[in-house]
């Protein structure tokens, strides 16, 4: 799960704002089951590097430093 730069990042901003470790790895779960519906649904394959753009451009606070 915290392979990916995205999923570190996340993790980082929640456990620094203070909240307990399984809510973080929580959190990165919950992101993890969107994007793998998203590529189920349209039938894709998963390019960090575009998702990463794609948090950057809804201003994600926690992507910005990717």
């Amino acid at each position: 799960m915290l392979r990916h730069r995205w999923a570190q990042a996340q993790y980082a901003h929640c456990k620094s704002r203070g909240k307990s470790t399984f809510s973080s790895r929580r959190r990165v779960v919950r992101s993890f089951m969107r994007v793998l519906h998203a590529l189920l649904r349209d039938g894709v394959a998963f390019d960090e590097a575009r998702y990463i753009c794609a948090l950057k451009a809804k201003g994600v606070e926690w992507a910005m430093a990717l």
